[in-house]
């Protein structure tokens, strides 16, 4: 649900969020999971909703993520955004959540001030 509103505010659409592919981590086979830990890049659930030129797509997969990514730095209760706008600068705006209202408004508060900033470039992908 925080992706179809994530999408909503940065590109304008309603995406149903029972629409939305999704992967779970119990998907994937225990010895795989250990594997990517092994080798530094674990399993994570990610989120993306971006721009295209047939429109705006959303989805949830899980991906390994190398460790120096900023994706990877989330333990627990931690989020991650990474916003990347039409001329490839990324803002990474992360913290912890506290539940699904109260994360999507802290959220929105980070957008909202990103938007208002000196920002000329429209977002390519949240």
């Amino acid at each position: 649900q925080k992706l179809s509103l994530l999408a909503r505010r940065a590109f304008g659409v309603d995406i149903d969020p029972n629409t939305i592919p999704t992967d779970k981590l119990a998907s994937l086979a225990p010895e795989k999971v250990v594997a990517a830990v092994k080798a530094g890049s674990p399993y994570k659930q990610v989120a993306l909703a971006e721009r295209t030129p047939a429109g705006v797509t959303a989805e949830v997969r899980l991906r390994q993520v190398p460790a120096d990514s900023p994706l990877a730095k989330p333990r627990l209760e931690e989020n991650c955004l990474v916003i990347t706008c039409a001329d490839g600068t990324e803002t990474v705006l992360h913290g912890k959540g506290a539940g699904r209202d109260p994360t999507a408004d802290s959220v929105f508060s980070d957008i909202e001030t990103l938007v208002r900033s000196d920002a000329s470039e429209p977002v390519a992908a949240i």
